[in-house]
Parts: structure tokens; C-alpha cells; sequence
């Protein structure tokens, strides 16, 4: 599971639980494979994949069941939420009319039918004819899904063939502590730990084809000559060898600052410390880290694709993808126009004020009460 997927649970759970709502909430997550390093016999060895996938396809199922059978035979009423589409496999082993499966995006399928570039490596061929034949059908069969956007929704209607009817759209919420921050020694204690420069484009996000990371390295590459204290922070995972050529080719070396993974209690003020967040992605189910930079007052700049839209509202530039010239006017201009930036900045804060845990645990409660509610007329 992703770290985004990670954190919904724990949103959810949290605001489920403040809703006063009569949920028994118990977070199952799969077994763990810590044993596994990075030698001969680690993740990425042919021992380590394939102990991955009898994790995640067999004993990850297994346990699952025994818990299901366990749950029934003491005669509760126990509803199954898979909030990750590539394990909608698992509920093979779930009584199939107490499930809820919540979908992100389907950029697997949107691979497949080739309306994506394909990425030699990231998402393999496997994973695709994996999804296709495991997780596609029960999706298809599963009583109720949650798409996170409207445009989610109508990729399960037009690319995996759900019936709409059962298809129940939620936005994501952003945390609480994604908000402007007024201390200035706290903002200077997160710049000293992570040695963050003064003025710096942001990008946080894993280092998918789909994220776009050649125009962000690109964009910087042409605004140096002009912005030299210009930096670009990288939080997420680190560049693949691809993108490593692309920042020697540009001599981006010493203009970078590669984060990595971050404690969740600092990426605030990251976000706060940034002149903006650069977000051109080809495409995306939701878009996460847009609306956590609005909250924190961060302009950003993205693409018109996927979901971003419905989350950015008016309130973000809006770039295509494939524009890279238009791209760097619109960074250039965020940085020498202030004006500009502030009435990005109050738009931002006032789009991601829309965008509640409380009100999106409170229509997945209505969704879980829904299918409760079908299996009663059904008995």
C-alpha cells in the first residue's frame, strides 16, 4: 500500500470515530515482510518477489477469511472496506455482499487500452494482467464502490464497466495540520534540519512516469539562468536513473534537495516553506498534494488533468503536461509577481476548506449504512 492509501486509513479510522457513529472500526493491514533486506534474498530478488506476491495474493487472503469466518460465526455485523483497488482480489475470500471497495484511480486499465504512455519498469506486466484478471471482476461484482472524484466515477463506468448505480462519489479530505504556520521558529527548525535553501520549487510525490519529473527538472534547468538561488526540493522517492541522467545532462546536481521520505509532522511547514508546489502530472485519480499545499497557503502549479480540476477548482495555475514553455512562464511569474501569489494563495485556502475528513467520514458511514440496509431487505 501507498503511503497516500496508509493515511487515508488513518484519517478515516480517526474521523469515524469522532462522528459518534455506532462503527466498531478494526484496521487490517497485510502481514508484514520485514525479514526481507536488500541482499540476495531481498525484496528485489526472485525469492523476495515472489514471497511479495504469495503475500499479497494468498496469506494476506487467508488471514482475511479466517477473520471474516471468526466475525460471523460470533454473529456480528462486519462490513469489509478495501481502500485500495489492487487488493479488490481480496475479496475473493469476504462474503461478497458486506463489501465496500474505495477506487483511486485506474491508471492500470488506462495503460492497458494505451491512453498512457507505457514506462518500461514501473508498473509491470504483470501488475496490469494482474489487476485485469484478480481485481477488475470484483470490482465489477462488489455491491457498492467510492470513487474519490467524478472523474474516477466516470473512468469505472467507461474503462471497467461498473454499473453507475452502485458507484458512490467522495473527495478525500486534507488533515487538520495542513495549514498556514505563523511560528516562525518552527518554520526555521524545519529549514535548518532538511538544510532547506531559501526560495524553492516544490515537488513531493513518488517518481512515476505519470508525475511528469522531466518537465519539473526542465522548467528548473531554463529558469536558472535567471533565478540562480533557485532550488527544487524532492520529497518522495528518489530519482530513477533515467531522471539521474536528465539532472546531470542539465548540471542540476547542486540545485536539488532530495528528501526522500519525511516525517509526516514536517511536511507542513515543507509545504509552508516553498514558493510554490510544481505539480505538472499527466495524470491523477485524486491529487493529494495540491490541495495539501493550498491548505498551507502554497500556490501551486499543475496540469488539467485527471481529477486535478475538481480539487484545485480556480484556485491553482493550470498548465498541460506537454506545454513546457508555458509551464516555466507560469513559475516565473509566480515568482516575480506577488501579487499574484497572494491571491493564489488566499484562493487556495478558501478551495481547500471544501475538502473535510469529517465530512468524508460522514458520507462513508451513509455508504456503509446503504449496504447494510440492502442486506437487510435482502434477508
Amino acid at each position: 500500500m501507498t503511503l497516500y492509501v496508509e493515511r487515508l486509513h488513518l484519517y478515516l479510522e480517526e474521523y469515524l470515530r469522532r462522528a459518534g457513529i455506532d462503527l466498531r472500526v478494526t484496521v487490517m493491514k497485510p502481514p508484514p515482510l520485514g525479514l526481507l533486506g536488500s541482499g540476495k534474498v531481498g525484496r528485489n530478488s526472485r525469492l523476495g518477489y515472489a514471497l511479495q506476491k504469495f503475500n499479497r495474493y494468498l496469506l494476506y487472503q487467508g488471514v482475511l477469511s479466517l477473520r471474516a469466518g471468526r466475525l460471523n460465526f460470533q454473529g456480528q455485523k462486519a462490513l469489509f472496506h478495501i481502500t485500495d483497488p489492487t487488493y479488490a482480489h481480496l475479496g475473493y475470500g469476504l462474503p461478497s455482499h458486506a463489501q465496500v471497495i474505495t477506487v483511486h484511480d485506474l491508471i492500470l486499465l488506462r495503460l492497458k487500452n494505451g491512453s498512457l504512455p507505457v514506462a518500461s519498469g514501473f508498473y509491470p506486466a504483470t501488475a496490469i494482467r494482474s489487476f485485469e484478471l484478480l481485481s477488475l471482476p470484483q470490482l465489477r461484482r462488489t455491491p457498492l464502490l467510492i470513487a474519490d472524484s467524478q472523474h474516477t466515477a466516470y473512468e469505472l463506468v467507461n474503462l471497467a464497466g461498473v454499473n453507475p448505480s452502485k458507484i458512490r462519489q467522495i473527495y478525500l479530505g486534507v488533515g487538520a495540520e495542513f495549514k498556514p504556520i505563523h511560528d516562525q521558529s518552527k518554520l526555521a527548525e524545519v529549514r535548518q534540519r532538511y538544510s532547506l535553501p531559501e526560495k524553492y520549487l516544490l515537488h513531493v510525490g513518488h517518481n512515476g512516469f505519470y508525475k511528469n519529473i522531466s518537465a519539473v527538472l526542465e522548467s528548473l534547468a531554463r529558469l536558472l539562468p535567471d533565478f540562480p538561488d533557485l532550488y527544487l526540493v524532492k520529497v518522495g522517492a528518489t530519482f530513477t536513473a533515467e531522471q539521474e541522467e536528465q539532472v546531470k545532462r542539465f548540471g542540476l546536481e547542486n540545485s536539488i534537495v532530495r528528501l526522500n521520505m519525511v516525517p509526516a509532522c514536517d511536511l507542513p511547514a515543507i509545504y509552508n516553506l516553498a514558493k510554490m508546489l510544481v505539480f505538472p502530472s499527466l495524470y491523477e485519480g485524486f491529487g493529494w498534494p495540491p490541495l495539501e499545499a493550498m491548505a498551507c497557503g502554497t500556490p501551486v502549479v499543475t496540469s488539467p488533468v485527471g481529477a486535478i480540476p475538481e480539487v484545485v477548482g480556480e484556485a491553482a495555475a493550470l498548465v498541460a503536461p506537454s506545454d513546457l514553455s508555458g509551464l516555466v512562464a507560469t513559475i516565473r511569474r509566480l515568482l516575480e509577481d506577488e501579487a499574484w501569489r497572494q491571491r493564489c494563495k488566499e484562493a487556495g485556502l478558501q478551495q481547500s476548506a471544501r475538502f473535510t475528513w469529517a465530512e468524508t467520514a460522514r458520507k462513508t458511514a451513509e455508504v456503509y449504512l446503504e449496504l447494510l440496509e440492502l442486506n437487510r431487505q435482502k434477508c
